[in-house]
């Protein structure tokens, strides 16, 4: 029983990644019915590990559940991109900016110390721990912020966009170029400079919204050159 119920999960992960990176190279479209039945024939199993496959895409934020609709692939567009980043660099650049003068000495040593990790995971490949090293960076920061609520929200924030953190997960040199400016905002920290910081963290994040743009006007090219290849 044990090991039936383990093979059940490494089947449904292994439908979870390969539906994963066929939405996020934009092999399977934006608003695309997801259906239980068709996913279980072409992977050759029953339908219990597709639809834990498909769970799994909707806590990343990949896969949307409409009531009498099943599951369709999630929306992604340019404006909700540039309103959901302007929120958040506006309360991420004021959250930086309050807690650079809570800051103690340890945790600007575990804040150093979680950039020398994001470094060797960039540069290893190591994409799991660089999604885990970049809320701990973040959340350390943020940590050190006195407001309550402004804290509370972000946090909220953060759990809802997912699937923003999924698709730069596959851009190539992203990750390299984020960790830079987590650097540069480290680098701001440690001089005391909240305005600095802030401005540094809401550059950030705008990089961020940059770079999903930039991934959705040449999604139709990658998708052919995959078509192709």
């Amino acid at each position: 029983m044990v090991d039936d119920k383990g093979a059940t999960t490494r089947i449904s992960k292994v439908i979870y990644e390969k539906l994963r990176r066929e939405i996020i190279l934009g092999v399977l479209a934006p608003g695309v019915r997801l259906v239980l039945r068709e996913i279980a024939e072409r992977y050759r199993t029953s339908m219990f590990p597709v639809r834990e496959a498909l769970r799994m895409l909707e806590q990343d934020g990949l896969v949307v559940s409409i009531p009498h609709q099943g599951a369709r692939v999630a929306e992604l567009s340019v404006r909700e991109i540039q309103d959901n980043f302007l929120i958040r660099s506006a309360l991420e650049g004021v959250a930086t900016e309050e807690a650079t003068p809570h800051l103690t000495k340890k945790t600007l040593a575990a804040l150093e110390e979680s950039v020398r990790q994001q470094w060797i995971a960039a540069r290893n490949g190591s994409h799991d721990l660089l999604v885990e090293q970049n809320r701990h960076f973040h959340g350390l920061i943020f940590q050190a912020c006195p407001s309550q609520p402004m804290r509370e929200l972000i946090d909220r924030l953060w759990q809802e966009q997912t699937k923003f953190r999924a698709v730069l997960g596959y851009e190539e040199g992203r990750e390299l170029a984020a960790v830079d400016q987590h650097a540069q905002i480290l680098e701001r920290l440690r001089a005391g400079d909240p305005h600095g910081a802030g401005t540094a963290a809401r550059l950030h994040r705008w990089a961020t919204a940059e770079a999903l743009i930039d991934y959705l006007n040449r999604r139709a090219e990658i998708r052919t050159e995959i078509e192709e290849s």
